[in-house]
C-alpha cells in the first residue's frame, strides 16, 4: 500500500517554498506589543496586576491605537484585585480577549456570540470537549473573544489555524475573525458548509474567507509586523506626547508575552515563533 506521508510532506514543503520566494510584506494594520524580559524586569513577574494592563490600554489609546488584542488568557480572577479597573479600561478602547478550546476540560459554558450557518457546519468543524474562557467580568467588558487554537501538520510544523471550532453544540470563532466582527460592529459571523466539509467563513462587512474542509486557513508567515516593546513605548508615551516611529498609531495592537520560559514557542516553517 502506498504511503502518503512522503507526498504530503512534499506538498507542504512546496507551500513553504512559495512563501520563501515572495517579497516580505510589513503589515500596515497590525502592530505587536511584546512583554519581553526587559518588561518583566521593569514591571515585575508575569502575570502582571491587571491595573497595569488597564494602564497599558490607556497608553495605547492615547497613542492612537484602533484596538487592543490580548493573546494571553485571563481564566482566573486577578490576585491583585485589578479586574474591575481592567474591565473599565475596555470601555475606553475596543479590547479583544483570547480563549482556548481544549481536551483538558469538559467545561462547555463559554460565551454567547451570534453565528449563522448554512449547510453541514457542525458536523465538519474541529470538535473539542471543553473550552477555557476568561473571567466573566472581563469577558462581558471586552469587545469580543476568539479562540487561539492551532494544530501541527504531519511534519510537526504549524501552517494552518481553524477559523471556527465546535465545543458541544456551540461554534466559536478564531481570534482574528472575531476582531474583524467586533470592529465592524457586526453582531454575528457566518459559516458555510456542505457534505464535503466547511467551505468558508464571513463577517458581513468583509469579503468571504475560503477555508479547507475542516474550516482552517493557511498562515502567511511572510508577513511581518511592527513591534513596539515596553521600553520603546515608554519613550513613545513620554510627557511631551511625541510619537516615535514605533508608535501604534491607528493600528490594531496585539499584546503578547515573549519573555523566555513564559509562553510556548510554536514550530513553523520559519522556525520557532510566538
Amino acid at each position: 500500500m502506498f504511503d502518503p506521508f512522503p507526498v504530503e510532506t512534499l506538498r507542504l514543503k512546496y507551500f513553504d517554498a512559495l512563501l520563501t520566494i515572495k517579497e516580505p510584506v510589513e503589515s500596515q494594520n497590525i502592530s505587536l506589543y511584546n512583554i519581553d524580559e526587559d518588561a518583566l524586569a521593569e514591571g515585575g513577574q508575569w502575570p502582571w496586576p491587571r491595573q497595569q494592563l488597564a494602564a497599558l490600554n490607556r497608553q495605547l489609546l492615547d497613542a492612537g491605537a484602533a484596538a487592543v488584542v490580548y493573546s494571553v488568557l485571563f481564566p482566573e480572577e486577578d490576585r491583585f484585585g485589578g479586574d474591575a479597573e481592567f474591565a473599565a479600561s475596555m470601555a475606553e478602547i475596543p479590547t479583544f480577549l483570547s480563549a482556548v478550546a481544549t481536551t483538558d476540560t469538559d467545561r462547555q459554558d463559554g460565551w454567547d456570540i451570534g453565528v449563522a450557518t448554512m449547510g453541514e457546519v457542525h458536523e465538519n468543524a474541529i470538535n473539542y470537549p471543553g473550552i477555557l474562557p476568561n473571567v466573566a467580568s472581563l469577558q462581558e467588558a471586552s469587545s469580543g473573544t476568539g479562540i487561539v487554537n492551532s494544530g501541527s501538520e504531519i511534519d510537526g510544523l504549524v501552517r494552518r489555524i481553524p477559523m471556527v471550532v465546535r465545543v458541544g453544540e456551540a461554534l466559536y470563532p478564531a481570534l482574528g475573525l472575531d476582531v474583524l466582527r467586533g470592529l465592524a460592529g457586526d453582531p454575528s459571523y457566518q459559516v458555510k458548509g456542505s457534505e464535503s466539509g466547511i467551505e468558508a467563513v464571513r463577517v458581513p462587512s468583509f469579503d468571504t474567507i475560503n477555508t479547507d474542509a475542516a474550516g482552517r486557513v493557511w498562515i502567511d508567515w511572510n508577513t511581518s509586523f511592527p513591534v513596539v516593546t515596553p521600553r520603546e513605548t515608554n519613550e513613545t508615551f513620554g510627557a511631551n506626547s511625541k510619537m516615535s516611529p514605533e508608535s501604534p498609531l491607528s493600528t490594531i495592537v496585539f499584546v503578547g508575552v515573549t519573555a523566555a520560559g513564559v509562553s510556548p514557542l510554536v514550530p513553523t516553517p520559519r522556525g520557532l515563533m510566538y
